[in-house]
């Protein structure tokens, strides 16, 4: 059977080529000899998972006709490629953000009862009275002096008059004047700090209770306390206070 001038053609280039003649050789006489036909391996689909027929459409995303694939842990995006068609790219998820721990309440601590304070009373400003006869006590065993009113010594009614000035109230220095003075009372009402005068006024002492008088009485004594006598002429209250 003759060959045919494309086979012809064909071996010369085989020939010429790398190709193996006997390959060649092979085709060449399978499309000579009638029936006989060289095995022809069937032609896979790239998309294996479907039928034969049209290649289905990916399906398109309602956002932007991104074919549906997972999105976890990549981010899919688009981007533009030389032909114009969109390219798919992945970028790294960002990791969530790890729930934030609850900070656990602090509870106050519970409250300390304070004890209430008891109001403590201030001590009691001492009445002018109550200084008058202090000052006169401390004047105790100092030397009787006519016409003296202290510090050193005193006389009657010297002792009198610088015991009620300490307590603010002034007095003359004389028995007489102090007489005159102030409102009388009565023995019974006789309170410290009152005048006691005996001897028609020309003495006085000075009453700190109890009975009691204290008095700087004549030349060779001292100041001294004694009982309240009997023969008085008068008692006079100089102060209220």
């Amino acid at each position: 059977m003759p060959v045919p001038a494309h086979h012809r053609a064909a071996l010369t280039r085989a020939a010429r080529s790398s190709i193996p003649l006997m390959v060649v050789f092979v085709l060449v006489a399978g499309a000579m000899i009638p029936g006989a036909a060289v095995e022809q391996r069937p032609r896979v689909h790239r998309y294996a998972a479907f039928p034969a027929g049209p290649k289905p459409d990916p399906p398109a995303s309602a956002a932007g006709g991104t074919a549906g694939m997972e999105l976890n842990p990549l981010i899919t995006t688009l981007s533009p490629s030389p032909s114009g068609s969109p390219v798919v790219s992945s970028v790294p998820a960002v990791p969530p953000i790890p729930p934030v721990s609850t900070i656990p309440t602090q509870t106050a601590p519970p409250a300390t009862t304070v004890p209430a304070l008891v109001p403590v009373a201030a001590p009691a400003r001492p009445s002018p009275r109550d200084i008058a006869v202090a000052y006169a006590l401390d004047q105790l065993g100092k030397p009787y002096v006519y016409g003296a009113a202290g510090p050193k010594a005193f006389d009657c009614s010297g002792l009198v008059m610088r015991a009620w000035e300490a307590a603010g109230v002034l007095l003359p220095h004389s028995t007489y004047a102090m007489a005159k003075l102030g409102s009388r009372v009565t023995r019974d009402q006789l309170l410290p700090g009152d005048l006691v005068f005996l001897y028609n006024y020309g003495h006085v002492q000075l009453y700190i209770g109890a009975g009691r008088t204290v008095e700087a009485p004549n030349t060779g004594a001292v100041v001294r306390t004694g009982p309240l006598p009997w023969q008085v002429n008068a008692y006079v209250r100089v102060s209220d206070a």
